[in-house]
Formats: C-alpha cells, structure tokens, sequence
C-alpha cells in the first residue's frame, strides 16, 4: 500500500475539474470543427463533401458517367469517412438539388428529392449520381493526379486509419464559397454564407485581383429567386460582417373563375414550401386566415421548381393578405452573414474582401505548385529523350542493341554511360525502352517532341517566377467560368420602405335622421 501511495503521489497531478473538462472540450471543439463542421476557405469543401467528390473522381465518375448511389456510399464510407452512409448520402444528395444550389456539385437523372419537397428524395439503392461538369472542371480537370505521393499541388494526410492519403483540401479552380448558400453550426462556432450570382462574383473577383481595395457591391442570389427587400443594408458589403439579409418568397397573382389566386413560385433558402403550405392551412382552420378559401401545392418542371396556390375570397386584396403571411409564416427570412472557414489547421473569420483576397492567395500558390509538377516531369521526359536522340544520331543502334543483349541490367548500364556519354539516370532509362522505340522512324518525332518540351518548359519557367502572369491566367479561367455557367440574375433587388400597419378590416358609418351605425367590411 505505502509502494502504490508513493507511486500515485509522484505521477498524479491535482487539478480543478471544471478546468479539465474546459481545457479538454477547447480541444475537441477547435478538432470537430476543422475536421467536421466548417468549410475550408480554398474549395469551399466540409471535408466529408470533399471526400464524397474525390471518391467520385478515383471512380470515374464524371462526364456523364454516373453509378448507383449505394456503391458511391460504400466506397467513401471505406475508404474515407468512417460514418454512417446514410450521413453521406444526405450531403450527395443536397449538393445535387438544384433548387438548393445556384450551381450544383453532384447531378442525377433520379429522384433526389424536389423542390416542393426536398425531403422526399429516394433510396440510396433506387438513384445514382456522378461529378457535375462545374464540380469536374472546378477540382478535378487540370489536376488529375495519379498517385498522392507523387503529387504536390495540395497537401495531403492520412485517412482515418492509415492506409490511404486524402488531400487536405482540393485544388479548386473557381471560388466555390462564393456561390452557394451554407449554414453550419460548430461547437462555439458557426458560418453562415451568402450565396451570389456566378457572373457577378467572378467579376468582383477579377477587380480584386486587379484592384485589392476596389469598391464592389454585391447582392446575394437566391437559388430560386426570391426577393431581397433591404438593398441599403449590404452598403459595404465587402468589408462589414454580421450584415443581415432579408429575404422574401416570390408570389403572383392571378385570376381564375373570378377570384384571385395567390401564386407562391419561390421560397427563402432552406425554407420548403410543403412546410409553408402546411403553416398556412393551420392559421386557416385557427381563423386567422379568414380571407383565404383554399390551398394546394406541387411541384413542377420534373421537380426543379413547385407552385403554391393560394384562393382569395372575393373582396380581400392579395396583396394585404402577403403580408399577413410575411410576419406569420417563414416566407420572409433573415440571414446573417458570417464568413467563418478553416485556413489550414485555424479557424478564422473574415470579411468577404479578405476571404476572396486569402482565396486568390491560394489559388496563385496551387499553380505554381502545379507548374513546378508540370516542369519536374517535362524535364524528366526531355532527359529521357536526349540520350534516344542521341544513340539514334550516333549510327551505332547495333552496338547499343548488342550491349543490352549481352549485358546484365547494371553491367548493360554501366557500358551506356560508357559508351554514348550518358547519365546514370538516362542510361537506367534507355535499357528499359523497347526496340521498336529505336526506330530511325522515331528520330523526327523524338526531335519535335523534345523541341515543344523545350519551348514549354521556358513558359512554365516564367510562370512561375511571375505573379502578373499567374493574375492573368486566373482571370482567364474566371471569363471561362462565367462563359461555360453564367446564368442570368433570379433575385429582384429592392429596398422596402417602413412598414405600414394594415389592419385586418375597415369601418365605416353610416349616418341617418335616427342613428349612427358602424359596419365592418373587409
């Protein structure tokens, strides 16, 4: 007993509980929200959204290609994030819903859902879904990497058990942050992104770039076009945080068998309108809708788009009754903006002009790294090409040929460097090189090839060295974003001016020789 007393009082360190517990909860906060809960400044990714595109792409999954949704589950789930599938499936599905999404990562020609009802999506086992073509062009298509280990244009670590590597994030070539709506609530951390027109944000963009304190106004765009109401609230919108958002759903009025319809086409995002119809009929049967004769929704347009109908009783304005169901329903939503992202291993709040200034960083790191890649493997080929070039000219591809015949590989490599003047490096190569290759037919094509790697490898050079040059090239691919998926603007920008109290009903009176009377109209 004295032994393990001595032995406990020389290893045991007293501490106060609560401090404890707070020291170890700050760590797993600052871990889960970097690993799990915020998005990464550079693509825009939580990393299982990251891991669901990578698995996409090792599988091939894009132009056009797609696979069942339940393999696609199976293969992340493995490999990648080891969690419950269905976890995965519900964030495959909400990047493929283009009523949430102003430009969708994942496409399907199966049911994920609609937009009246985006719950409402299918079984893994019934849909399927790839790459769309802007996540493909955005992460995948000047990368194309072949193995993590021989790839430096982003940083990589191991998976949750060591047997593979997965990239830190992705070398994206487009600001993904920009563009989509997200919310997300960590632990004593949360994010809250607007989403903005394509066109409209690469051009902020490219300002930047050439101006980093240019004067830009943006204005959100919602994916389905709703209605900004509080256009002077976003003055100084790049530099400002916490700045509220309000938006409004799209209605229009009609007429039908001499009554006006209420048309609802466009909810506030992560609002869905099956919620919005079933609200609206319980104030109706509490009486509170009095005005209202009927409701129905569906959607339209295979899913992409719904409609909720709205039947005014003869005599009530529309309009008046809108605005009744702004205040009691979720047809009217502010959001706070709240640009918080992992940078690395920190999180970190920015403004929106320091984020997409901190973006244009990054983007011109991963092409020099992308560069560096292209020249390291343009050299290697051209040191290969050299020494063929060189035995071809020489005359001498018998005494080549009869060395490698004769020969053991490191004797066969050793009389190369010998004989023709080579390197270790090129010798090893050329003994590996079948003797089809050394053809006097191959001569020209090795000459040309060599010249055009010369040629590149003297732009890659500049490149590199270059920032104007690099601004350039992303500028460039910026006019090719907007011209391959620019759409036209959907939210109406408008400024609401002080609310005016409308009262339910009217009175008025009525004046006679025997009394005065006062009646309630609608």
């Amino acid at each position: 007993i004295k032994k393990l007393t001595s032995f406990i009082d020389k290893n045991t360190t007293e501490m106060d509980p609560l401090e404890y517990n707070a020291e170890k909860m700050a760590v797993y906060a600052i871990n889960v929200n970097i690993k799990r809960y915020i998005s990464e400044i550079k693509d825009g990714l939580k990393p299982v959204q990251r891991r669901l595109l990578l698995s996409m792409y090792e599988n091939k999954l894009y132009n056009g290609k797609r696979s069942k949704s339940s393999q696609i589950m199976g293969d992340v789930v493995k490999k990648y994030h080891p969690h419950s599938p269905d976890s995965v499936y519900g964030v495959m599905v909400n990047l493929g819903q283009t009523w949430r999404n102003n430009v969708s990562l994942v496409e399907t020609k199966t049911n994920f859902g609609s937009a009246y009802d985006p719950d409402g999506y299918a079984a893994d086992r019934y849909t399927d879904g790839g790459l769309s073509e802007f996540a493909y062009d955005c992460f995948f298509k000047d990368w194309k990497f072949t193995s993590p280990k021989d790839d430096m244009t982003v940083d990589w670590i191991d998976n949750y058990d060591g047997s593979y590597l997965e990239p830190m994030y992705l070398p994206a070539k487009y600001p993904l942050f920009l563009l989509n709506w997200h919310k997300s609530m960590g632990l004593g951390r949360y994010t809250s992104t607007i989403g903005f027109n394509l066109i409209e944000a690469f051009e902020a963009v490219i300002q930047l770039i050439e101006d980093p304190n240019a004067d830009i106004m943006l204005y959100p765009e919602d994916p389905n076009g709703c209605t900004l109401i509080n256009k002077k609230d976003l003055k100084g919108i790049l530099d400002k945080t916490d700045i509220k958002v309000r938006m409004r759903a799209r209605y229009d009025v009609s007429h039908y068998n001499g009554k006006d319809v209420i048309e609802i086409v466009a909810v506030p995002y992560e609002v869905q309108p099956i919620t919005i119809k079933e609200a609206i009929q319980k104030l109706a049967e509490k009486g509170e809708l009095p005005e209202i004769s009927d409701i129905d929704g569906c959607s339209e347009n295979f899913g992409k788009t719904f409609r909720i109908s709205i039947e005014v009783k003869k005599g009530y304005d529309p309009h008046a009754i809108m605005t009744k169901l702004y205040k009691k329903t979720q047809l009217e939503q502010t959001f706070v903006m709240k640009y918080a992202f992992v940078n690395g291993l920190e999180s970190v709040d920015y403004t929106l002009r320091i984020a997409i200034l901190e973006w244009l960083r990054f983007r011109r790191q991963t092409i020099k790294r992308m560069y560096k890649i292209r020249r390291v493997n343009n050299l290697k080929r051209m040191h290969f090409l050299e020494p063929l070039i060189k035995v071809l000219e020489s005359g001498e591809i018998d005494k080549f040929v009869y060395i490698i015949r004769h020969n053991n590989s490191d004797n066969a490599v050793k009389k190369i460097m010998k004989e023709f003047d080579l390197t270790d490096y090129q010798a090893e190569k050329i003994v590996d090189v079948k003797l089809s290759q050394l053809s006097m037919d191959k001569l020209k094509e090795y000459k040309s090839e060599l010249t055009d790697l010369i040629e590149e490898d003297k732009y890659l050079s500049e490149m590199v060295q270059s920032k104007k040059k690099i601004n350039k090239l992303i500028i460039k691919q910026l006019r090719e974003g907007i011209e391959k998926y620019g759409t036209p603007r959907k939210t109406k920008i408008t400024q609401l001016i002080d609310s005016v109290q409308i009262p339910d009903t009217f009175h008025y009176l009525i004046f006679t020789n025997r009394y005065i009377k006062k009646k309630r109209i609608n």
